[in-house]
């Protein structure tokens, strides 16, 4: 669903549904979806992936051994960007991040750019599937 600006007469949003497309249909129509700027869904685009097949949290932290930043002990009840970074920002180990989310702690990795984990990118190859190339992608 996409959510349309307030018309003037109204402080409201309206929302509208985007057409979907399957794969073998983007295919066809893509050149003029991008041509003119058309909103689409293209159901079950990534669906076979490498990043859908493959990507786990405990397979990605198994594979990057590194420190991330991460939010640890979240108050529960609302968003983890709410809370302070000086009260709940760490450097940890992304394996340890990753077992106090199995044991159901509240906690989040926060934004990482895709460039930090080598090799991640070409796992989640999506040009042919937007309108433009793709400036940043966060885990």
């Amino acid at each position: 669903m996409v959510l349309d600006a307030p018309s003037r007469s109204s402080s409201r949003c309206a929302t509208r549904e985007l057409p979907r497309v399957d794969v073998a249909r983007w295919a066809e129509v893509s050149d003029r979806a991008r041509r003119e700027a058309v909103p689409l869904v293209i159901a079950g685009a990534v669906a076979e992936s490498t990043a859908v097949r493959e990507w786990s949290p405990r397979g990605l932290a198994t594979r990057f051994d590194r420190t991330v930043h991460a939010a640890l002990d979240l108050p529960g009840g609302r968003s983890p960007y709410m809370d302070a970074e000086a009260d709940h920002g760490i450097q940890i180990p992304f394996s340890e991040l990753i077992d106090r989310i199995d044991r159901g702690e509240r906690c989040y990795l926060a934004q990482a750019s895709l460039e930090r984990f080598e090799g991640l990118a070409g796992d989640l190859d999506l040009s042919a599937l937007t309108a433009f190339p793709h400036y940043g992608v966060n885990l």
